[in-house]
Parts: structure tokens; C-alpha cells; sequence
């Protein structure tokens, strides 16, 4: 993307997806451009080689963030556009989210988390996937097909990073809770994220 204006200073903050946060206020004088590069990740709900789908909360039907398009966001005190050119990045390093409503990409204003967030802080060549979703713990990550989903198109050199706590504590059972299955289902997020490895 390029920034700028020939003759009026700009302030563009760019967001992707469901307002993903690419680029924060980033200001030009008048007649200066800025050339501004950051990797994208698109998902869809589609599980390659299976039959099956990710299964996504009634909120996730309309969220910008689960089909085959690319959608932006430019807005600022004075936000200015001059050029935007898209090409597929076969070798980008994928940062995978797991986790619930303190990742997840929220939708509408004030809302935030730092899931959103991280992509603004990563240089280009590095995507953030974000599967994480409000309510959920981790056994409903699980049963939902989302670790399934990211496990289906992890690579050499991605990462996992794993958030999940308050929603867990709330499930009740004899093997429920924080001494049961909290600890045997994080365990199986580690050990299956480590066969990914072994094949690398």
C-alpha cells in the first residue's frame, strides 16, 4: 500500500479482516508517500482433505474474517490511499491464536484484544491467524474443530499461541475444571502442535 498526498498532509490507520489492526496512524507531509507492506492470513471454515468445517458461534455467520475475500479498513483524521497492490505470499511464517473473547477479533468499537492487535507490532513476512472466539475454552476450541482446523495448515516455522482460563473454570463435572480437564486438553494442544514438528 501507498500513503500519502500530493498536496495535504495524511494520517491513515489501516485495518484488515475483522479489524485487524495492520497500521496505526501513519502520517506523511504534503507531497511524500510511504510504501507500507504487511502479510495477511485469509481463512475459511473448510477443513483441507476432510469433510468437515470448522463450526463457528451464531455471531461468527457475518464476520469478515471466515470467507475466501480480503476486506479493508482505511479511517483516520485524514486517511489517504493512493495505491494498494495484493500478491499471494506462498513462505509467510503463520502466528496461529487459540484462545476466547480477550483474542478474538472483535467486531465493533470500543471492543478490542490483544489478539487484534499483535499483527500491527510484526514485521511483513510474519501473518497472524486468529481462530480464537468469545466464549469459548478449550474444550469447545476443540470440539468446534479449531484445533483441527489450524493443525490442518500449520508448517515449518509457524507458532502456536495459547490463551484460555476464565471460560474453562466455569465448566462444572467430575472431570471438569481446572485439575482435570483444563490440564489434559492443553497438554493435547502442546503434543499435537509437536507432531507437527516431528514431520517438519
Amino acid at each position: 500500500m501507498i500513503t500519502g498526498d500530493l498536496k495535504e498532509a495524511s494520517q491513515t490507520t489501516i485495518r484488515v479482516e475483522s479489524r485487524r489492526l495492520l497500521f496505526e496512524n501513519t502520517g506523511t507531509l504534503p507531497g511524500k508517500f510511504e510504501t507500507l507492506t504487511s502479510t495477511i492470513n485469509i481463512r475459511v471454515p473448510e477443513i483441507a482433505g476432510t469433510n468437515e468445517k470448522v463450526i463457528k458461534k451464531p455471531r461468527e455467520l457475518n464476520k469478515l474474517d471466515w470467507d475466501n475475500k480480503m476486506t479493508f479498513e482505511f479511517n483516520g483524521p485524514r486517511p489517504c490511499i493512493c495505491a494498494l497492490e495484493i500478491s499471494k505470499a506462498n513462505d509467510a511464517i503463520t502466528v496461529y491464536l487459540a484462545g476466547n473473547s480477550t483474542v478474538v477479533d472483535q467486531d465493533d468499537d470500543p471492543w478490542a484484544s490483544w489478539g487484534q492487535m499483535l499483527p500491527r507490532f510484526l514485521k511483513p513476512g510474519i501473518a497472524v491467524a486468529n481462530h480464537a472466539e468469545s466464549g469459548l475454552s478449550l474444550g469447545s476450541f476443540i470440539s468446534g474443530n479449531r484445533l483441527k482446523k489450524v493443525l490442518s495448515t500449520m508448517k515449518k516455522g509457524d507458532y502456536l499461541f495459547i490463551e484460555f482460563g476464565h471460560n474453562d473454570m466455569k465448566e462444572k463435572g467430575p472431570d471438569d475444571g481446572a485439575y482435570k480437564s483444563y490440564t489434559e486438553r492443553i497438554r493435547l494442544f502442546v503434543s499435537e502442535t509437536r507432531k507437527k514438528e516431528e514431520f517438519r
